[in-house]
């Protein structure tokens, strides 16, 4: 008994944080209505909604590279925007792949690419709007946060008024990815050879990404300057854009980080925050966040 207490004693405030986290997230689950949505081309897209108070915010949040709305990044900064009255919309994008719950394994066929996700992005903010008849601020994580900005590439008008980046990076070689310039060149062989068979590639956290080149290309090819054009494009000179970063972020690329702060728009870098923003760092997330929404 004197070990138990000994070990409350140390550790009560991290106990304290971890039942926090607990209940909201059974009450958020609790509280989802589960939808679904026709993508088009026999897709069936799922996601969770939750209806917030009349006067809080309409906030659609984008999952990462390969992964589910369950992933714990943005399932715990849904679960915290819901209890502070915030309607919450988390889609899992397809993928290609119809009711798909799961992330994507490296390893495993894929058929999809990022203009395609930004399409179900678009399909995912009209229902949104349409459900709610608010403006709509849009959040997204990591990679997610490309897919994002492919939703904007692809359109001139949008009912999204705000959006924010959270561990915004680029494809392409980097401190953290495995693509490699001669990924890039293998790929641009097999389009010039108009061969559409799989090849194993590197992208992001996958050392073997299976693809054909056309697909493979289409994520690897949003590089730093990419990424520049589209935030300086007419459809995003009228919403607010702010990107936050973690200050131990290993993935991303600080030289252009710092680059993209003098650009016109909202900076936030959390001290100590990891790309995740786990542990501590969840909670300065949310108050960034908090800070930005109206």
């Amino acid at each position: 008994m004197k070990i138990i207490n000994n070990y409350y004693k140390n550790n009560k405030k991290a106990i304290a944080v971890f039942l926090t986290i607990f209940f909201l997230t059974t009450f958020s689950w609790a509280k989802a209505e589960k939808v679904q949505l026709d993508l088009g081309n026999k897709l069936i897209g799922h996601a969770d909604f939750t209806q917030g108070d009349e006067e809080g915010t309409a906030i659609i949040l984008i999952h990462g590279f390969l992964q589910t709305n369950n992933f714990y990044t943005v399932r715990r900064l849904a679960d915290a925007l819901i209890e502070s009255g915030h309607t919450v919309l988390t889609p899992n994008l397809s993928l290609g792949i119809s009711h798909r719950k799961k992330s994507m394994a490296c390893e495993a066929i894929h058929t999809h690419t990022i203009e395609e996700d930004a399409k179900e992005i678009e399909l995912w903010v009209n229902w949104l709007q349409q459900k709610t008849k608010k403006e709509i601020r849009l959040i997204a994580h990591s990679a997610g946060s490309l897919s994002a900005l492919a939703y904007f590439d692809r359109i001139e008008k949008t009912p999204v008024q705000q959006t924010i980046l959270i561990s915004l990076y680029t494809f392409g070689p980097g401190p953290a990815a495995y693509e490699t310039e001669q990924d890039y060149q293998k790929a641009s062989q097999a389009i010039q050879n108009n061969d559409q068979q799989l090849h194993e590639f590197g992208l992001s956290f996958c050392k073997k990404y299976v693809s054909n080149a056309q697909n493979y290309l289409s994520y690897y090819n949003w590089s730093n300057k990419r990424v520049d054009q589209v935030l300086a494009k007419p459809v995003l000179k009228n919403i607010s854009t702010a990107v936050i970063i973690g200050s131990d972020d290993k993935k991303i690329n600080w030289d252009w980080i710092n680059h993209l702060k003098q650009q016109k728009i909202q900076y936030i870098e959390v001290e100590g925050a990891n790309h995740f923003f786990d542990k501590q760092h969840e909670f300065d997330l949310l108050d960034s966040i908090e800070s930005l929404l109206p």
